[in-house]
């Protein structure tokens, strides 16, 4: 990861520092080889990747993780209930100020699967993370 280096003044002696932003320590948590995976596809199509679409382009592969998890639980017999409990503290609960729209549509997922169907949770699966490993 490429940090930018600024002086910082430290009592009356000049100190370089590595300069972060919340956003690059928060991708900071994820594979690198993901981060870096994701940042070559981005060059290779010409995108300008800053911080905070890959942050958005990793939380979203992290939620279809999470979402293929729980349809393993259901397919290995855990109760619809609960796996909608996780799968609703996973890829609703965190992002209902930053992501409303995605927010209110994994609501109606997790709403469906709660109620025992989840064939709406594996269509957008199937349709949205096939690439996602």
């Amino acid at each position: 990861m490429r940090r930018t280096v600024a002086p910082i003044i430290c009592g009356l002696a000049l100190v370089l520092a590595g300069c972060s932003s919340p956003l690059a320590d928060e991708i900071a948590t994820y594979d690198p080889a993901e981060v870096q995976m994701l940042r070559d596809q981005a060059a290779a199509a010409n995108f300008e990747s800053d911080d905070e679409s890959m942050l958005a382009i990793l939380e979203y592969r992290q939620s279809c993780r999470d979402i293929r998890s729980g349809l393993d639980d259901l397919a290995a017999g855990a109760s619809p209930d609960t796996v909608a409990d996780t799968l609703e503290a996973q890829i609703v609960e965190p992002f209902r100020e930053t992501q409303p729209e995605s927010t209110e549509h994994n609501q109606m997922l997790v709403d469906a699967l709660r109620l025992g169907d989840p064939a709406a949770m594996l269509r957008n699966h199937t349709l949205n993370c096939a690439d996602v490993t």
